[in-house]
C-alpha cells in the first residue's frame, strides 16, 4: 500500500453553514456527488455553502473502477427534482450552481432531458445564476448532446478522466474514442459555453502521457481543465500507484497554461466542482456572490 504524503490531509469542518446546506439538501431530498462518491471535499465545500448535486438518482449503470458510486439498477427519474433543485437555489440565494449525473444507460434520452429540465428551472427562478453542467458521455449521441447545449448553461463540462493507456482499466464501459467524440461535437457546437474538462493522476501514467492528453484535450476547443489526485473511494476501487507532488501538479499547470487553455486547477484536491466558480470569474462570468452550490458528478 502507498503511503499517504504529508500533503494529503482534510480539516473536518462542520459550522452554521454546513448544517444549513446539509439540512436543506435532507428536505428537499436532493443528491451530492460529494457525499455518494465520498469527495475528500466534502466538508470544506459544504461548510462554505458549496455542494455539488447529483440528478437521475444515486446508482450508475456502469462500473468505472475509480468511482465510489454505487453501481446497480438505476432509480426511477424524479420529475420533480429539477424544480426542487431551482428552489434551493433560490432559498440558498446561490450565483453559481453546477450540475451532474449518474450514468443512465438505462434511458432512452440518457438523462440529457433532466439536465436540460433542470438548467431551465434553476434560470426560471434564478435568472442570474451562472451554471455547469457536468455530463455523461450519452453514448456521443447528437441530439443528445444539442439539447443539453440548448439549455443554456455557462459551462459544459464532459471529464474524461484519464489517460488512453489506462482507459479500458479505468472506465471499462466508456471509450476513449468516444470521449472525444464528445468533446470535439461540444467544442463544435457548444458556442456560447464554456468547454471544461478534467483528468485525476496517480492511477499509473508517465508523465508524457499526462502532457499528450493535455494537448488533444486542448484542440477540442476546451477552455478550463482540471487535474487532481485519484484517491481511492472504496475498498473495491483501484488502487493508488503513486501520489503526485504538488511541484508535478504545477508543472502541468504551467503546461496547460502553455497549451492555451483560459484557467487550470491542478492540485492535489482539485475536482471538477471544486471551486468551479473560479474559472467562470476569471472568463468574465462574475457572480457578485462567494456562495454557489455546484451540483455535479
Amino acid at each position: 500500500m502507498v503511503k499517504f504524503p504529508h500533503w494529503i490531509k482534510r480539516k473536518v469542518i462542520i459550522n452554521t453553514r454546513f448544517l444549513e446546506v446539509k439540512g436543506l439538501l435532507d428536505k428537499f431530498n436532493l443528491n451530492t456527488i460529494c457525499y455518494w462518491a465520498k469527495c475528500p471535499n466534502l466538508f470544506e465545500c459544504f461548510s462554505k455553502g458549496h455542494a455539488s448535486f447529483l440528478i437521475l438518482g444515486k446508482i450508475c449503470t456502469r462500473s468505472c473502477s475509480f468511482c465510489g458510486i454505487k453501481k446497480g439498477s438505476p432509480e426511477k427519474v424524479d420529475f420533480e427534482e429539477p424544480e426542487r433543485i431551482a428552489r434551493a437555489v433560490q432559498i440558498l440565494d446561490l450565483k453559481y450552481a453546477v450540475i451532474t449525473s449518474v450514468t443512465r444507460d438505462d434511458l432512452t434520452d440518457k438523462g440529457s432531458n433532466q439536465f436540460y429540465n433542470t438548467v431551465i428551472a434553476i434560470k426560471k427562478f434564478n435568472p442570474k445564476t451562472k451554471i455547469e453542467i457536468l455530463i455523461p458521455d450519452f453514448n456521443a449521441k447528437p441530439k443528445l448532446l444539442e439539447l443539453v447545449i440548448s439549455s443554456g448553461a455557462d459551462v459544459i463540462s464532459y471529464n474524461l478522466e484519464t489517460i488512453k493507456s489506462l482507459y479500458k482499466r479505468v472506465r471499462v464501459y466508456s471509450s476513449y474514442q468516444r470521449g472525444f467524440e464528445v468533446l470535439n461535437f461540444l467544442g463544435r457546437n457548444s458556442k456560447k459555453a464554456f468547454l471544461k474538462s478534467s483528468i485525476m493522476l496517480g492511477l499509473g501514467e508517465e508523465q508524457e502521457e499526462v502532457l499528450s492528453t493535455i494537448r488533444q484535450l486542448r484542440l477540442t476547443g476546451c477552455d478550463i481543465l482540471v487535474i487532481g489526485q485519484y484517491l481511492k473511494p472504496d475498498k473495491n476501487c483501484m488502487d493508488v500507484i503513486r501520489f503526485v507532488s504538488p511541484e508535478e501538479f504545477n508543472l502541468y499547470s504551467e503546461f496547460a497554461y502553455k497549451a492555451g487553455f483560459k484557467y487550470v486547477l491542478s492540485s492535489p484536491f482539485a475536482r471538477s466542482s471544486y471551486l468551479a466558480k473560479n474559472a467562470l470569474l476569471k472568463l468574465g462570468g462574475k457572480t457578485n456572490d462567494e456562495s454557489y452550490i455546484a451540483r455535479t458528478g
